[in-house]
């Protein structure tokens, strides 16, 4: 087999993937999104940013789940905003995005825009513990996909421990070779 043989055979598999996934939802265009993923947390876990209400906070992990076949690597970013609720000790209108790239391969797959609220669930007076409730608007997808779909996002991070826990629910469309 020459080189340019492989490249053509390897072309080919990848054209018969993409036409797989499209073929599965060409009858309804429309998949649900069921997504769990954990992993690392990092963000300002004190007082300190609450004084100038720009708290920030990113995520990187693993994620699994439908429609995806094999599991993800995640890379997410919350910003809280400039508006802090100190009486609810949340964030109103926390804002971020969240990013999904194929564990093996390390290609994207889609990003969300996520808006919602980011809060404090104590303990009181160290930020150690959070939860952020929200919706999520597809904003991107691997070439030559497209997708677009909604659906809701629930995070909760430990500072401490840096460590997080995320779900995403809603619906995806994709839109692609043979997908209308």
């Amino acid at each position: 087999m020459t080189f340019g043989t492989r490249r053509r055979v390897a072309l080919g598999i990848a054209v018969a993937a993409l036409t797989l996934v499209s073929s599965a939802l060409a009858s309804s265009g429309t998949t649900a999104l069921d997504v769990t993923a954990s992993g690392q947390a990092s963000g300002d876990a004190t007082d300190a940013c609450l004084a100038y209400a720009t708290c920030s906070w990113t995520y990187s992990g693993t994620a699994a789940g439908a429609p995806f076949g094999a599991p993800m690597r995640i890379s997410a970013f919350i910003d809280g905003g400039f508006q802090y609720d100190s009486i609810e000790a949340c964030f109103p209108n926390a804002r971020g995005t969240f990013r999904y790239f194929d564990s093996r391969s390390g290609r994207f797959l889609l990003e969300q825009t996520v808006a919602g609220q980011y809060c404090v669930t104590r303990p009181f007076g160290s930020h150690f513990l959070h939860t952020f409730t929200g919706t999520y608007t597809v904003t991107d997808a691997s070439r030559p996909l497209s997708a677009a779909g909604t659906g809701t996002v629930t995070l909760t991070d430990d500072l401490a421990g840096h460590t997080f826990d995320a779900t995403t629910q809603g619906t995806v469309a994709v839109r692609g070779p043979g997908v209308r």
